[in-house]
Parts: structure tokens; C-alpha cells; sequence
């Protein structure tokens, strides 16, 4: 079986082990990385043969492709004879484990030695306990932890860097400081201070390159994610934190969830992308804020929270990670029904009403209970027939106010009948009677707002007018006014 031995090049000579110099003298087949190091000139002093991995670099500008390539013809080298590798850092050269990995008959060692990476951290101001060093390779993959400093290293060209600066422009300023790496023709340590926006456009990249980037303070970063705002909260509900944001409880949150709701929706209906965004982080803060406030109970925490919402896709999308099946939406909301039914425990169609939440709009509660009926074919054939319940229940409404008396209780529930059969008709045509509603209120509002401009432009006011004087101004403007289609 043959050998492979992969080592690291020392950039000063001193540093080169017994055992590295035994190694060097004993293997004939020598691959190295890169002749861009200066352990090139101790090899070729000693008149010792060797092949160069540089026309890879030179041709390959994909980071996976790069490192495959590599890959496989150091074990196409190693399946046929005894053979060193020798690269810029044995630690954290990304191409080894992957060769260990991928190799097959061949037999391994690393042979130890200082690693180069390593010494760029005491030319650092170095205040961080945890430092992540790793290949540029990884860091484009990895998730950016804004507590942790960052050694990236293998920036072996501007194309790579470039790569790198943009990941790095999703958490930090454009003008953050960070710390570039080299070594010259003779391995001595190169430190360059630039911008971060400068980084691929001011200096030049090899083998050698490395990037420090100092723990992400969220003061200087203009991107976050989930994670972020988990801590961020954390540190509003400390000691240390926001005494208002301290103070709050469930109950004193409650109007502003119904607030954050209600202006995402109208976010919606606006079509204004940039406030739907902005609301509903306001509403992901809700979340946030009121998982915290449990958790802090002993109550339940955000993980629960996101565990139970997954579970609940899971459990009830069975047509998509199960082996039920589902021809047409109609099919996924009747099984949608069925796996909550089976989840709460209910076995009616009552208790299903039972569960529509008694705090929602009751236009909405009235549309959800009708939806429910209906799924046991307890409905109207067709719109005109729910038209016709509707005309019923307005004689109704009629019959008790032409009473002598009027019995507040019972006019009440034929108003409340009315209102009902409006519903009704409104979800048979297939309409979101809330939506419906909302546009018609809207509506009066603008005429109602037009008709004041056309009194304001005759010198005239609302006041000073009769009902019927107002119907006049009313009637021209629905006749002349911008909302005559709506008519």
C-alpha cells in the first residue's frame, strides 16, 4: 500500500524539524502547492525534484472546482507511488481532510510542524477569546457568528477575495477596518490595514493571504439575521439592557401584536413592499419578545415555538412528507381540516366552530363558521339563494322596527341574522367580506372627502347645510367625482 505524507512548508528554514528533513530526503515523489513560498529555495538548493500545483491555480477559478481538482491528482500521484504533499498549512488547508476522505488503498501521515496561519494572530490586537480560522473556501458557506473574530485564509487571488468582501458586506459597513496578511519573497509577515470595501481593489492576493476580521459589533454592521435579534432581545431583558423593554409583560404587549398586525396588512393591501417588510419584523419582534418573556416563566421559549410551528407544517402537510395524496388545493384543505381536527381532539363539526377564535373580527369568525358548515354541505346551492336569505332576513329587521315597541334583544339578533346572511352571500361570490368592507369604507371616506373640497370651493361648510343639501353635494359628487366607477 502506498504512503501519503502531507506536511507544511516553513517559511523560515530554522523551523524545519528532523523529522520534515527526513521525510523530504526519503520521499521521491514531492508535490507542493504553490512555488509561490520560500521553502521553493531550500528545496531547490538541495537539488531535490518536484512537481508545482500552480497551473491549477492558474486555470481554475471556482473554489470547489479548484480544491477537486487538486484532489484528485494528488491521489492519482499517491495510487501510484509513495508521495509528499507539501502545503502552505497542513491545519487548515481545506484539500486535506478531503483527501483523507476521498482516498482509497493509501495509508497516511501528517508529519508535524509550526503552523503558518497561526503566526499572522500575534500581529493582531488580539482582545477576542474566540477566534474562528478557517479557509476562504468554508467561510463562503459558513454562517457568520458576530461574536467571533474571523482568520480567513487561502485568498489565493482578487477573484477570491472579491467573494469574500461581499459575504462580509452582509454584515459589516462598507468602511469597516480589517486586517490583510502576506508574506514577502523571504516568509516575513506582511500586515496592510484597508477598508473593507477596498480589500479586492488595492492589494494583491496569493497562497499566502489571510483576512482578520475582528468580532462583527453590532454597532458597525448594517445586515443581521434570526439569531441576532435572539440576542439582541437578550440583552434588552438584562440588567445591562432597556429599562421599558425590562418592564413589559405579555398582557401590556397585547395592543401593540394587534397594532404590528394591522399595519402589515395594510402594508399589503398598499402593495407597498419596503412597509411590508419593515412590519413584519415589527410583527417577527412580537414573537420575539413574547417568547422571551416565557422563557423567563419557565414557560416555553423561542425554540418551542418554532419546533411546534414546524411540527404542525409537517403533521399537516401529510401530502407532502407523507405518503397521503392530494390531487387539487381543494383535497390539501379538506386534509388540512381533518389533521387538525384529529390534533385537537374534535369530533364535530361544532367544536370545530367552537375553536374559530372568539377575538377575531367577527366578520372574519362569521366567514371561518360558514366555511366550516359548508364542508359538510350545509350551505346555500348558489349565491342567488343566499341573496334571497338576505332579503329575508332585511324584511325581518323591517318587521321589528315597524312595531309598536321595539324589543331591543330582538332587533339585535335580526340585525346580527342580517349581517350573517350578508357574509354568507359575500363568501358564495367567492369575496373576503373583511376585504369587501374595508374598500367600501375607503370609499366613502375619499367622497366623503370630495364632497367637503366642493363645498370649500363654493365657500360653503358641512355644517351650515340640511341632510338634503348634503345629498345634493353627495349625489354630484358621485356623478363628476374621480370614484364614479366605483358606482
Amino acid at each position: 500500500m502506498n504512503k501519503l505524507y502531507i506536511m507544511s512548508m516553513p517559511y523560515n528554514i530554522k523551523n524545519l524539524s528532523l523529522a520534515q528533513v527526513d521525510i523530504i530526503s526519503k520521499v521521491q515523489n514531492i508535490i507542493v502547492k504553490t512555488t509561490k513560498h520560500p521553502f521553493i529555495s531550500y528545496l531547490e538548493s538541495k537539488n531535490i525534484n518536484f512537481k508545482s500545483l500552480d497551473d491549477i491555480y492558474n486555470n481554475v477559478y471556482d473554489f470547489d472546482e479548484l480544491n477537486q481538482n487538486i484532489i484528485n491528482f494528488v491521489l492519482n500521484e499517491a495510487n501510484n507511488k509513495d508521495t509528499l504533499f507539501l502545503v502552505i498549512d497542513n491545519i487548515f488547508d481545506v484539500t486535506v481532510n478531503k483527501i483523507i476522505e476521498q482516498a482509497k488503498n493509501i495509508s497516511f501521515e501528517i508529519i508535524p510542524g509550526i503552523s503558518s496561519y497561526s503566526e499572522y494572530l500575534n500581529y493582531v490586537n488580539n482582545k477576542f477569546n474566540n477566534i474562528n480560522i478557517m479557509p476562504a473556501s468554508e467561510f463562503i458557506n459558513t454562517k457568520i457568528n458576530s461574536k467571533t473574530a474571523y482568520l480567513i485564509v487561502e485568498i489565493n487571488s482578487q477573484l477570491f477575495a472579491g467573494d469574500i468582501k461581499l459575504i462580509l458586506m452582509n454584515v459589516l459597513n462598507d468602511e469597516a477596518d480589517v486586517v490583510l496578511f502576506n508574506r514577502d519573497n523571504k516568509g516575513n509577515i506582511v500586515k496592510t490595514s484597508t477598508k473593507l470595501y477596498a480589500l479586492d481593489i488595492d492589494n494583491e492576493f496569493d497562497h499566502t493571504s489571510a483576512l482578520f476580521v475582528p468580532a462583527l459589533a453590532y454597532i458597525n454592521r448594517n445586515k443581521f439575521d434570526f439569531y441576532d435579534l435572539l440576542d439582541i432581545m437578550e440583552k434588552l431583558r438584562s440588567r445591562e439592557g432597556c429599562p421599558w423593554d425590562r418592564k413589559q409583560t405579555h398582557q401590556s404587549l397585547r395592543p401593540y401584536l394587534i397594532e404590528e398586525s394591522y399595519e402589515a396588512v395594510e402594508a399589503i393591501d398598499l402593495e407597498d413592499d419596503e412597509h411590508l417588510c419593515e412590519e413584519l419584523g415589527d410583527i417577527l419582534l412580537q414573537v420575539i419578545f413574547h417568547a422571551k418573556i416565557a422563557k423567563e416563566r419557565g414557560s416555553f421559549n423561542i425554540y418551542d415555538v418554532t419546533s411546534a410551528i414546524c411540527n404542525k407544517m409537517i403533521n399537516r402537510h401529510v401530502h407532502v412528507f407523507k405518503d397521503v395524496k392530494a390531487n387539487d388545493a381543494e383535497d390539501v384543505l379538506k386534509i388540512w381540516e381533518e389533521v387538525k381536527q384529529q390534533e385537537r381532539g374534535q369530533t364535530s363539526i361544532g367544536e370545530s366552530m367552537d375553536s374559530v377564535s372568539k377575538i377575531a373580527g367577527a366578520l372574519l369568525r362569521a366567514n371561518k363558521v360558514q366555511q366550516k358548515a359548508a364542508k359538510v354541505k350545509f350551505d346555500f346551492k348558489n349565491p342567488e339563494d343566499a341573496l334571497l336569505k338576505v332579503y329575508e332576513e332585511a324584511d325581518e329587521v323591517k318587521q321589528e322596527l315597524n312595531k309598536s315597541k321595539i324589543n331591543d334583544t330582538n332587533l339585535e339578533m335580526e340585525l346580527g341574522d342580517l349581517l350573517f346572511s350578508v357574509v354568507n352571500l359575500v363568501r358564495l361570490l367567492g369575496k373576503d367580506p373583511d376585504i369587501i368592507l374595508t374598500k367600501s369604507t375607503e370609499k366613502f371616506i375619499k367622497r366623503f372627502k370630495n364632497m367637503e373640497n366642493l363645498l370649500k370651493n363654493e365657500g360653503k361648510s358641512l355644517k351650515h347645510l340640511t341632510l338634503e343639501e348634503m345629498d345634493v353635494y353627495w349625489n354630484r359628487e358621485k356623478q363628476c367625482g374621480s370614484y364614479i366607477s366605483n358606482t
